[in-house]
């Protein structure tokens, strides 16, 4: 509940971006070998990446939509 939050303050939105989107991308890689072994490690990893990618997102868009 508090890792978005964390995250953000000690890195900046973009970067919190970029490195939870490199957990989607493992997420997305474990499903070309499907097994026990590749899904779930891939699933925590996806689990622990999702929130501060969508909490980073929004706070970019805000910050971006305030410059225009």
């Amino acid at each position: 509940m508090f890792v978005p939050t964390f995250v953000i303050q000690r890195y900046t939105a973009k970067t919190c971006v970029v490195v939870s989107m490199l957990g989607y991308i493992t997420y997305i890689a474990a499903q070309f070998y499907p097994s026990f072994e590749t899904l779930i490690p891939a699933a925590v990893v996806v689990g622990v990446c999702g929130a501060p990618l969508w909490a980073a997102k929004c706070m970019y868009v805000t910050q971006v939509k305030g410059k225009f």
